[in-house]
């Protein structure tokens, strides 16, 4: 803990000067984390463990809707993601699921593009 403690103060004091003598901003300066592993993202330098689904709160909030999407000639999607993303509601089998959700999307894209194209991990 000492020794990661000196580390940061060595690695501040260092970024600290080299500000000084390029004439930086020292406002500039003290907005960012200048530490080896940023508090918000590690804890005692190893990162934090999550799920990326955590993020799409926070980046949910960021973003603005968008009404009317132009058309677009090809759409690719990333087949995983849709049926992660796509809750199976009253479907039973892969079937039902397939038939009445993921198809369903599917003719929803294809009406703003012309082709479709769905990838899958493999």
């Amino acid at each position: 803990m000492i020794s990661e403690l000196k580390s940061e103060a060595s690695l501040f004091s260092r970024l600290y000067v080299s500000c000084q003598r390029r004439d930086g901003n020292m406002d500039e300066f003290f907005r960012h984390e200048h530490q080896p592993f940023p508090p918000s993202l590690s804890t005692s330098g190893s990162l934090r463990q999550s799920k990326k689904s955590d993020l799409v709160n926070c980046l949910e909030e960021l973003m603005q809707p968008v009404e009317n999407r132009p058309p677009y000639d090809v759409s690719i999607l990333d087949g995983a993601v849709i049926v992660n993303m796509l809750k199976p509601g009253m479907a039973k089998t892969f079937g039902q699921y397939s038939e009445s959700i993921f198809c369903q999307y599917l003719k929803s894209e294809l009406s703003r593009a012309c082709r479709v194209d769905v990838v899958w991990d493999i």
